[in-house]
């Protein structure tokens, strides 16, 4: 039987998005092997949205042929229906976009929406799966923006505030996925502004619809930062395969034309050069993405990057790292805007994170006694 702590190494070998003969043929021997427990291996892929993945990975590297019948199976029932999904997907796409066109507006698919665009035929061929559809119009014509996708029968599931990076979630019964219309890509826009990423990026036609496409880095940052600090995976040392898969597939596609030196010092003000290192890391040692030896793995990167492998490996690390990440979120420094020019800022940090930190350590302990005396 295969030990499911092994399941993460296992399937990451088999996306890897850089192999050579010999590590094809050691897959191979791999793939033979009598105590695969191949029902264990599916379930924690497909917990993982990688399942059309591993089809796509296994046909480039020639080892379909390898698999059991009704594994090969599986994997080619589901990676047809995604794809059939994301066509649905991609013709949603466009007709907001075509909709946004007609009052003025060139929006910008971002996340998994925009690697349905990356290329003509991405939505024919990408088993990428994607959740729901992110798109990015510039602050100012939010509101408008989510006016006219409702001409077009979207129902508004949840309308933010002003301040929030997100306009509205919206909805129609008759579509494969929900539209997130956004402000800017992330929770805390001083990280990524919207105005930042809307420039940086490319202007395609596709059937008719004019849209812009985010930069390769800008693309790789938003997957870094979503998955580390919006869903607090750098605090909690949780890790997003599928997210962290992405990252090793822009990495390949992209290496050359990335501006990885550019990306760090635009984090370094928010303590945020941990971030972009671990999740280069882990790309690069699950998914052997290629990652520029200029990259260096500081020690304290190591210590952050190590725990995050030791709670993939052992689930039942879950529940303690989810508690201790609850516990510092609040007083993470990325909170707090950057970090002053030529100063230190030990000081006004301090400060923030007693003023902002603590009451929310507070709300945490009484969500926390509360449910010990239900219990």
């Amino acid at each position: 039987m295969t030990r499911l702590n092994h399941a993460p190494w296992l399937i990451g070998a088999w996306l890897a998005v850089e192999s050579d003969k010999e590590a094809v043929s050691a897959l191979r021997g791999q793939l033979a092997h009598p105590g695969l427990d191949w029902q264990g291996l599916m379930a924690f892929a497909n917990e993982q949205l990688l399942v059309p993945l591993l089809y796509d990975a296994l046909s480039e590297k020639g080892l379909l042929g390898d698999l059991p019948d009704d594994v090969g199976t599986y994997l080619s029932f589901l990676a047809e229906r995604n794809r059939a999904r994301n066509k649905r997907l991609e013709t949603q796409i466009l007709e907001a976009c075509r909709a946004l066109n007609r009052v003025g507006i060139t929006p910008m698919p971002i996340k998994g929406a925009a690697e349905l665009l990356e290329t003509p035929q991405a939505a024919e061929t990408t088993s990428v799966v994607v959740g729901d559809l992110d798109i990015l119009v510039q602050p100012q014509e939010g509101e408008a923006a989510a006016d006219r996708l409702g001409e077009l029968g979207y129902s508004v599931l949840h309308h933010y505030p002003a301040e929030s990076h997100a306009v509205a979630d919206l909805y129609r019964p008759q579509d494969a996925a929900v539209i997130d219309l956004h402000r800017h890509p992330l929770a805390l826009p001083a990280l990524l502004s919207g105005e930042k990423m809307w420039a940086a990026g490319s202007e395609i036609r596709r059937h008719g619809a004019r849209l812009r496409l985010p930069s390769a880095t800008d693309h790789l940052a938003c997957r870094v930062l979503h998955e580390q600090v919006q869903d607090g995976n750098l605090v909690s040392a949780g890790i997003n395969l599928r997210s962290v898969y992405q990252v090793a597939r822009t990495l390949q596609r992209h290496g050359p034309s990335l501006d990885l030196k550019g990306l760090r010092h635009s984090l370094q003000p928010h303590g945020l050069t941990t971030a972009l290192t671990t999740g280069l890391m882990a790309a690069q040692d699950i998914f052997a993405a290629p990652v520029p030896t200029s990259q260096a793995n500081d020690l304290w990167s190591r210590v952050v990057h190590g725990r995050r492998l030791l709670r993939l490996r052992y689930a039942a690390l879950g529940r303690p790292n989810n508690a201790i990440g609850n516990m510092w979120s609040p007083f993470a420094r990325y909170r707090y805007g950057p970090a002053q020019p030529g100063t230190t800022g030990i000081w006004r940090l301090l400060k923030l994170r007693v003023r902002h930190g603590v009451p929310a350590l507070a709300h945490y302990g009484g969500v926390l006694a509360r449910r010990l005396l239900r219990a």
